[in-house]
């Protein structure tokens, strides 16, 4: 089922497993239990994302989404306080004008005029081409809620996709990173998991009969100049991300009927190559110990 108009809020509610729980889990069982107990907290880099994604993918919420406390608002905010005779010399969130023009703002996320002025040139970046022609007649925010057959019954599984174009198949997924080159992009999207999200939410297209052809990354710098990246994950790893997300599914399934929830365990220790490649060169090098010698 897709929900074109619900909010994140009313998405987050939906009691279904996500690619970023599934991630978790198949990290390890015992933290995604942890996971589940856990209220989702915010931070600054939160913030920008979601302003960000706004700017780009919903510009005309906008308004109703953010409050812009620009400079003649402080200015003006300080003197009605000193008017009222308050001794600040400069402006601060500690005033008593500020804290009403909050509260007439209440239920918007306050931001700067440097920050809308930074995610507006973002979106100048990247609205022209074939992501805006998906953009103008794509559906933003789109929540696809499904059940996965797994090995001891349906699952509920879901996947909020940034920008979906039904008329090309394509999901695309806006993306705010320091480093937007293929290159330092490739690297990003690898070890962040971007390919398993393609490939989970390839799946979940298959599970509702969703045309799906191809998962493009939109990648903008949050920095100027603002560049930007638009990257195609292949067929092949989709499919893969498709199938371990499956393979993911059915392991938590096997979980939940057990009630088993394995920590890290006990294994070999994982030397990263490098590491591999030095202690044989070495080893090479070194001189074979005389066996009589004591």
């Amino acid at each position: 089922m897709t929900h074109k108009d619900i909010t994140f809020q009313e998405y987050v509610a939906i009691k279904a497993i996500n690619n970023s729980s599934l991630k978790i889990f198949e990290d390890c069982p015992a933290r995604y239990i942890h996971y589940l107990t856990q209220e989702d907290a915010d931070n600054p880099a939160f913030a920008k994302g979601r302003l960000w994604h706004t700017a780009i993918l919903e510009f005309k919420q906008i308004e109703r989404d953010y409050a812009t406390i620009c400079q003649s608002t402080q200015d003006r905010l300080l003197a009605e306080a000193q008017a009222a005779g308050s001794k600040a010399k400069s402006f601060s969130k500690a005033l008593s004008t500020y804290k009403e023009w909050a509260a007439l703002n209440e239920g918007k996320e306050i931001i700067t005029e440097e920050e809308l002025s930074a995610a507006l040139a973002g979106r100048r970046g990247v609205y022209h081409g074939a992501f805006k022609e998906a953009l103008d007649r794509g559906d933003a925010e789109l929540s696809v809620v499904s059940e996965y057959e797994g090995t001891h019954g349906p699952m509920a599984v879901k996947g909020r996709f940034d920008l979906y174009d039904r008329e090309t198949g394509t999901i695309w997924d806006l993306k705010t990173t320091r480093d937007a080159s293929p290159n330092g992009f490739g690297r990003l999207a690898w070890s962040y998991g971007y390919v398993r999200q393609a490939g989970f939410y390839r799946m979940l297209c298959e599970l509702e009969g969703l045309p799906f052809e191809h998962f493009r990354i939109v990648a903008v710098e949050t920095a100027a100049p603002y560049l930007s990246g638009i990257y195609t994950v292949s067929p092949q790893a989709t499919r893969w991300g498709s199938e371990c997300a499956r393979a993911a599914l059915d392991r938590l399934a096997e979980c939940q009927k057990t009630d088993t929830w394995p920590g890290y365990g006990s294994s070999s220790l994982l030397i990263p190559t490098y590491a591999e490649k030095e202690i044989s060169e070495d080893l090479e090098t070194m001189p074979v110990p005389d066996p009589f010698t004591v």
